[in-house]
């Protein structure tokens, strides 16, 4: 593969309180000729929530608006989004009439760690503008080997099973005195993309220098294709790529994946969580570059496969 970047597409210029700094994990869905970009704004106290950015589905560098509010906002106290929210995965229903946004949640209960971290779920019926949470409590909740994270997920309908790909943690390790989770991606499979079965490890470390796995997104072609993100200890994070026949097993061709940090700029420190979205014969990458997305988020499209 090979992909040619178009450049850095968005980042806050901190004029709103509610979205200060970063355009964290960029999710897109196309609505008729627009992409829409959900991403995680986050405050000047590191809180997160959801809102978006319009572009051009035929210029995807041209923002046409950004969300004046939140469209998801944090969960109320006790709950296991409580300390902010982020995109994962939004896809319209079959008939084209709602659409459902697959979320991350935040829960800070341990001085130890950053946070537990576990899958939500939310509707909108007025096109993307807003949405309301099916459930109080986590679609993917702690498990007895997942019990960390369960989060940054990718679906896929196929025939009559919903088929989800995502990351999970069950171990903590110490980086520089800091107690961090090790997370991995997994697969898990439903009837009707809401009640979802414990999962199984599909996606495994091959350097013993890296301790995440994350953001997976998979496309189905004549095999499936899945682009992730790869975490190694005092490395930034990049993108890797693995293959698939059935999407349970996995073989990993980082080499094959085509795009990479730049010499310099927003994304020359890292390039990480990659979503894909295909419009007309292109087909797009949107990404974030260094700091995890306070650099904003940026485009690639598709040169040679």
């Amino acid at each position: 593969m090979k992909w040619r970047k178009l450049g850095r597409v968005f980042v806050p210029d901190g004029s709103k309180k509610w979205m200060t700094s970063h355009a964290y994990l960029p999710t897109p869905i196309l609505i008729g000729n627009t992409i829409r970009i959900y991403v995680g704004f986050w405050n000047e106290f590191g809180i997160r929530r959801i809102g978006f950015v319009d572009l051009s589905a035929d210029n995807p560098t041209k923002v046409l608006g950004v969300s004046n509010e939140p469209c998801l906002d944090v969960g109320e106290v006790g709950t296991f989004d409580e300390d902010g929210v982020c995109p994962s995965f939004a896809s319209f229903d079959v008939n084209g009439s709602y659409i459902r946004l697959y979320y991350v949640g935040w829960q800070s209960l341990s001085s130890k760690l950053s946070g537990y971290i576990f899958t939500g779920a939310a509707t909108s019926w007025d096109g993307g503008v807003s949405f309301r949470r099916l459930f109080d409590v986590p679609l993917l909740d702690r498990i007895g080997n997942q019990r960390f994270i369960r989060s940054s997920c990718s679906i896929l309908k196929v025939g009559d099973l919903y088929y989800m790909w995502y990351t999970a943690s069950d171990k903590l390790i110490s980086i520089h005195g800091n107690l961090v989770p090790s997370y991995k991606i997994y697969t898990t499979s439903s009837k009707d993309g809401l009640f979802w079965l414990n999962g199984m490890l599909c996606l495994e470390f091959k350097d013993p220098d890296e301790f995440g796995l994350s953001r997976p997104w998979v496309v189905r072609d004549n095999v499936y294709k899945m682009f992730y993100s790869i975490r190694k200890i005092d490395k930034g994070y990049t993108i890797g790529y693995a293959e698939s026949i059935d999407g349970n097993y996995w073989q990993r061709k980082d080499h094959l994946v085509g795009i990479g940090r730049s010499m310099a700029g927003w994304d020359s420190e890292m390039i990480c969580f990659p979503a894909i979205l295909d419009y007309k014969d292109n087909r797009y990458m949107f990404y974030n570059g260094n700091g995890y997305g306070r650099t904003g988020f940026g485009v690639a499209v598709l040169e040679e496969e």
